[in-house]
């Protein structure tokens, strides 16, 4: 989400304004008749323009950098995303060094998302920042750079996913993942997932080796197995909150599957800041 810093300003101190005027109705004026009203435009007039205020929770600070050819991610985790856009305000000096502020329209460029915690945001920080990505990927991947993205091909059967770009060319039903982690990491945890997997939907036929997972449900319009469809497209993590672990094993699985739709949902969140770039 991109961070104009001068309605940021400007918002926080109306909200210390509005919220000493909370305080002094509080005091004096919760025996009213009027105060519910009084206290719904107050919260209305702090709203008005829509601005999202920033959370105070942990998540990701960052900024594309981008050339013609290439981009990078720079930033840093933290455990209050609101602190810490007070920090790049005030020019503090960490802050802004990881974020590579040289000027003031960098500062325009900042972005932030938010996490459920510290150590999910820090994990996808650094498996996807300070990289190198081309901006036209298929131009350059081949057997020696095989790519970064993961690649979805969705059909009236099934899915597979490819874990490497030159793995997925020539196909025609393929959706670009991105850089969802390490796919060594990914054949490690799906090729014991199977039959965690068939508790969840009925399973016509599974594999998963370096080139791919398939997955051909025997239903491919079954809710769970779509579920699981939506969390690769998308991020949704519906699917997620069916799962019940009952050993180390399932609750391994729940934990990588929530760290991919989290990755899905923050690069989804890049594609659409780099369209406007």
């Amino acid at each position: 989400m991109d961070i104009d810093f001068d309605k940021l300003a400007q918002k926080t101190f109306e909200i210390t304004h509005n919220t000493e005027h909370l305080d002094t109705l509080n005091k004096e004026k919760k025996d009213s008749p009027y105060f519910e009203e009084m206290m719904s435009e107050i919260y209305e007039d702090i709203s008005e323009d829509g601005l999202p205020m920033a959370p105070a929770g942990p998540g990701i600070l960052f900024r594309i950098d981008k050339s013609s050819q290439s981009f990078c991610i720079r930033g840093f985790a933290t455990t209050s995303i609101e602190q810490s856009l007070i920090d790049i305000e005030s020019g503090e000096v960490k802050s802004c060094s990881c974020l590579k502020i040289k000027s003031e329209e960098d500062y325009d460029h900042v972005n932030f998302f938010e996490f459920e915690s510290l150590e999910l945001a820090d994990r996808i920080k650094q498996s996807l920042f300070n990289r190198r990505f081309p901006v036209d990927e298929a131009l350059v991947c081949n057997l020696s750079d095989p790519g970064f993205s993961w690649w979805l091909e969705d059909n009236v059967f099934g899915l597979e996913v490819f874990f490497q770009t030159y793995q997925a060319m020539g196909r025609k039903q393929f959706q670009k993942l991105g850089p969802l982690g390490d796919h060594f990491d990914a054949i490690d945890i799906f090729r014991d997932s199977e039959n965690i997997l068939r508790k969840y939907f009925p399973i016509n036929e599974f594999s998963c080796d370096d080139k791919s997972l398939k997955i051909i449900p025997c239903d491919p319009e079954n809710n769970q197995f779509k579920e699981l469809l939506n969390l690769l497209y998308k991020g949704d993590q519906t699917f997620l909150s069916k799962v019940f672990p009952t050993n180390e094993q399932e609750s391994e699985l729940l934990r990588y599957l929530k760290e991919l739709s989290c990755t899905r949902m923050f690069w989804l969140n890049v594609e659409e800041i780099l369209e406007d770039y």
